[in-house]
């Protein structure tokens, strides 16, 4: 019960955080086309975002989740006797736990940066959907993932697994003998439930950092066909070249603001999913009976098919990010190329070539942690690297 208790809170947390992300989009939007400029620093950072007593439970379930951590942390040896298994399931814990901590840190600067993206989204495509037209499905999905490993895992330590624990797990000597069984239940749902934590956190951030990355790569895509369509009416002056810097400095600064935002939890969202892998990986090449069961099946094809989609679907939208990037800047080489045909005044010429500059020099890409682009490469990548690690794990077994 307690269990169920503490991720019924963390599920109305995402959803609440859903919701007001959604409100913040239909309150934002514009009755008419707004004009850029817009300023870099749309939301100021003092603001006060939630509410003193949503801040107060934030910090008592976040205290909980803590001590159940730590207690998790100290068993994990105990509930997973092989080296390798404890030692893969110890990094997938770990990531989780490390985002929610973070996400506790930094939220008043997720909130700005995804209100200055909406804001952005409405003036530059007004009355557009902003983020995936799938969140409810992808919410679904969410859900159930998280339903799903974590019923597995407790049934495989309260069903199959039960007596196995109930005699190997330590019990400090100065637990009275009659509250041995309440410290082995509190223990045992500590493992279950910071799993769980684990689960939910890192899906919670896929879903928004996807939703973030699907944004930005439609505002690139927008403003890649604005230049299209200008170059083909050769609709251009002295005016509308200003505007066009502006709308993509903004955008770049949108696109830097996003990275930086959420980086880290990019970075630790890949590394909970490789920590995922290697777990599964040893699962497998253990030749362990005790792992030899229904549910330990089922639960690591299920954890292979969620990394390797997650990774997939983030990926691509990293990859996109970067050919519409690539796109825009093939849009800016026809627009000069057509400019110039027209023996353009001085002043013209120096504005074309300050934004020609400009959107050459910009990378558009997001990152893990700053230390690598998000793109299509790194799934090559990564599948090596878990190929090579259960190579390593078979060979180490036979020896």
């Amino acid at each position: 019960m307690i269990g169920c208790g503490l991720f019924c809170s963390t599920f109305w947390a995402d959803l609440k955080t859903l919701r007001i992300i959604r409100e913040s989009q239909t309150s934002d939007m514009p009755t008419k086309e707004a004009r850029l400029p817009l300023s870099s620093s749309i939301i100021k950072e003092n603001r006060n975002d939630v509410h003193i007593f949503v801040k107060v439970w934030c910090y008592a379930m976040a205290a909980v989740k803590t001590i159940m951590f730590l207690v998790t942390l100290a068993y994990v040896n105990q509930f997973l006797p092989v080296l390798s298994i404890s030692i893969t399931f110890y990094g997938y814990n770990v990531c989780g736990f490390l985002t929610m901590i973070m996400f506790i840190r930094n939220r008043k600067k997720m909130y700005k940066a995804i209100q200055n993206l909406i804001h952005l989204s409405s003036v530059m495509i007004p009355g557009e959907y902003i983020g995936s037209r799938s969140i409810m499905y992808q919410l679904v999905i969410y859900f159930a993932a998280v339903i799903l490993l974590m019923f597995c895992v407790a049934l495989f330590i309260f069903c199959e697994q039960r007596e196995y624990y109930t005699h190997a797990l330590y019990v400090p000597y100065f637990i009275p003998e009659s509250l041995k069984g309440s410290y082995w239940n509190f223990v045992t749902i500590s493992c279950v439930t910071t799993f769980g934590l684990s689960v939910s956190v890192s899906g919670y951030f896929y879903i928004l950092s996807i939703n973030l990355y699907g944004t930005l790569q439609k505002l690139i895509s927008v403003y890649a066909e604005k230049l299209k369509e200008r170059s083909q009416r050769m609709a251009w002056n002295v005016e509308t070249l200003p505007d066009d810097i502006s709308v993509f400095k903004n955008l770049s600064l949108r696109i830097h603001e996003v990275d930086h935002t959420i980086n880290m939890y990019v970075f630790l969202f890949c590394g909970a999913m490789i920590s995922a892998l290697f777990h599964a990986a040893s699962v497998l090449a253990s030749k362990n009976e005790f792992f030899n069961s229904t549910y330990s099946k089922i639960y690591i094809v299920f954890l292979f098919m969620i990394s390797f989609v997650t990774f997939f679907v983030m990926a691509r939208h990293g990859s996109n990010i970067i050919d519409k990037g690539e796109e825009a800047k093939l849009r800016m080489v026809e627009y000069l190329d057509k400019f110039l045909r027209y023996s353009p005044s001085h002043s013209s010429m120096q504005l074309i070539n300050f934004l020609f500059e400009i959107v050459m020099k910009i990378d558009v890409k997001v990152t893990g942690g700053g230390m690598f682009a998000i793109n299509q490469g790194l799934i090559l990548s990564i599948c090596s690297v878990v190929v090579t690690y259960g190579v390593l794990i078979l060979q180490l077994d036979k020896q």
